[in-house]
């Protein structure tokens, strides 16, 4: 309460301290994107399968983290709150347990201490302005002593998170981590298809349960690979049935990652690992992307990882049990014809794909009221434990269509009023009720997530006593006054009411 309390001293409605979430940035999309880059052409065929991965595997260096316009320059507003995270391929030869750099990829860091290695590496990552530097890693290292030496280089060496990526399905790492007492933070995955394949194109019925003794155990779960064309549904409905699993445990305390569906986080109070980067037109052969496919385009909206990440100084993510939780009984389902290129995984091409998810999911809050014409969109709300208050509208997918927002009135029960309240997509009318008289002469103050200056709406705002009222102009022209140039984000704004 008190940084919120500060907050309202100033124009300024976002905390200029970055945050201590469990948030990152991973380089495996832009690894993959380095290939074929000033080609006259290129075989696209070795984009997907084996020969995908090991090109992306090739494609980490030193070099092109730090050279102008390489990745350690992205994200230049929320790079202070943002881990980096260097995926497959940094390691010598094929070990994929190793957790220590190839000195050939990264010269300026070799050294005989493994630790002293990427020490130096991390304190270069540090003065660029991100956060800090976190591994991948592929299961667990041959005995419990060397699990433990790999644990305590990366103590020695200040390294903030493992992206544990399957193959530690006991969670081996994290029962060793704990009498160490380290400062890392382990996240864990069961691999899986890129598409949930479970009846009606949802999860799998054992996908909660199978991940419950990770959620009891890693400080951090990932949902795992999903596909950028569906993946809000694919991603909605496998958050779904975690929290479901989770609701009545007491300790599964473990956060969610959503990976790059960063509204999805930020509305349900989800870590996020994002992939986007602006980098386009740099490849031949139409620039395709695999991992940044479909009509969304991603790659155009990189504001929205600056809108998602600056709320949740806000509102941080928070455990999968903490508060009440619920889902929709009606199930909403997005589809997409599948192109080449749209996906690394090439089974769907020339064909019609659905995913499903419930259409409304909130956390420690009442499901919103929900009225369109036609389509209505996902709608996501949650109270984080600090109070602060979260909603999104957020679009779907059609053949026809590509992406869109439907536009909805959408009514909120919030009880009293929160400290600050997060508002993400697209609304026709935005209302949320409180359970007593708002008090006289209150004022409200909005700002784009991705700015750094309030604006007084008060006089915009319909207030019945009970109830505010914003018109859905005014959430997106509001929520998209601070977009760079050239950017498709979806409006974020932030709320105040003083």
């Amino acid at each position: 309460m008190v940084a919120f309390a500060c907050t309202l001293r100033g124009e300024n409605l976002v905390p200029e301290t970055p945050g201590m979430t469990p948030n990152y940035w991973c380089t495996w999309a832009a690894q993959n994107y380095i290939w074929g880059q000033g080609e006259a052409s290129m075989d696209n065929n070795q984009l997907f399968g084996g020969a995908g991965m090991r090109t992306g595997r090739a494609n980490i260096n030193e070099h092109e983290i730090f050279k102008p316009n390489g990745w350690a320059t992205l994200y230049p507003k929320i790079r202070g709150d943002l881990i980096f995270v260097i995926d497959d391929g940094y390691y010598p030869g094929n070990n994929m347990a190793a957790l220590t750099l190839d000195p050939k990829k990264f010269p300026s860091y070799a050294a005989s201490e493994p630790a002293k290695s990427l020490r130096g590496f991390n304190d270069d990552l540090k003065k660029a302005g991100w956060r800090g530097l976190g591994l991948w890693t592929r299961g667990t290292a041959p005995t419990d002593e060397e699990c433990i030496q790999r644990l305590e280089w990366s103590r020695d060496a200040g390294i903030l998170y493992w992206k544990i990526d399957t193959k530690d399905p006991s969670c081996k790492y994290a029962d060793l981590a704990r009498p160490l007492g380290l400062d890392l933070i382990l996240e864990n995955s069961i691999g899986s298809s890129p598409l949930n394949h479970g009846p009606a194109d949802r999860v799998a019925p054992n996908y909660g349960t199978s991940r419950l003794e990770m959620l009891k155990k890693m400080a951090v779960v990932r949902i795992y690979d999903r596909d950028q064309p569906l993946s809000l549904a694919t991603s909605t409905d496998r958050v779904t049935a975690l929290l479901r699993v989770a609701a009545d445990q007491p300790d599964a305390s473990a956060i969610i990652n959503c990976e790059d569906e960063v509204y999805l986080g930020a509305a349900l109070g989800c870590s996020v690992g994002i992939f986007r980067t602006p980098y386009v037109g740099l490849r031949s052969s139409g620039d395709m992307d695999i991992y940044m496919g479909g009509p969304k385009h991603p790659k155009l909206c990189i504001d929205e990882v600056t809108r998602a990440v600056r709320w949740q100084r806000l509102a941080p993510p928070f455990a999968a049990n903490a508060g009440p939780f619920k889902a929709d009984d009606v199930i909403l389902t997005d589809s997409w014809k599948f192109s080449r290129g749209d996906s690394w995984d090439q089974s769907g091409n020339g064909k019609v794909v659905s995913q499903a998810a419930p259409a409304r999911v909130s956390r420690g809050l009442p499901l919103a009221d929900v009225k369109a014409d036609g389509n209505a969109p996902w709608l996501l709300a949650s109270r984080n434990p600090n109070g602060a208050v979260t909603v999104a509208a957020l679009g779907r997918i059609t053949p026809d269509r590509g992406y869109f927002i439907p536009k909805a009135d959408v009514e909120l029960d919030l009880g009293d009023i929160p400290p600050a309240i997060g508002v993400f997509g697209g609304y026709r009318s935005l209302t949320f009720r409180f359970e007593k008289l708002l008090p006289i002469g209150i004022r409200i103050l909005a700002q784009d997530l991705a700015g750094d200056k309030a604006e007084d709406i008060t006089d915009r705002v319909v207030n019945e006593k009970t109830r505010l009222t914003i018109p859905g102009e005014l959430i997106e022209r509001i929520g998209l006054s601070a977009a760079s140039p050239n950017d498709h984000s979806d409006p974020g704004l932030v709320i105040v009411i003083k």
